[in-house]
């Protein structure tokens, strides 16, 4: 998420309207941008965070939605966007590098 080729620059979403779109799923299959790896976990919570908020900004308009769905309905949801195996690969490399300056 870094670079030329920085994660913002393919994340799925309109930054017009504000919102990003993300998938965690236990496997990289639909390509989609925004992927969270689970790490081999099944269940869990869905946590938010943000930093930087307005003071005036108004907590209805922080979360959109969160569901579960299954794979095969993602590529119909508005605003996918998926990436190349290589473009994959850059940005794994750059979490780790990111990951790596904030644990050493």
């Amino acid at each position: 998420m870094p670079a030329t080729t920085n994660a913002a620059s393919i994340f799925a979403g309109d930054a017009r309207c504000g919102w990003r779109l993300y998938l965690c799923h236990l496997a990289d299959r639909s390509r989609v941008a925004n992927w969270l790896d689970p790490s081999g976990i099944e269940d869990g919570y869905g946590i938010l965070r943000w930093q930087q908020i307005p003071p005036d900004m108004k907590s209805a308009g922080l979360a959109r939605d969160l569901r579960v769905l299954p794979l095969a309905e993602v590529a119909s949801l508005p605003g996918i966007a998926c990436i190349t195996p290589e473009q994959r690969q850059r940005q794994l490399a750059l979490r780790v590098t990111g990951y790596n300056s904030r644990t050493a």
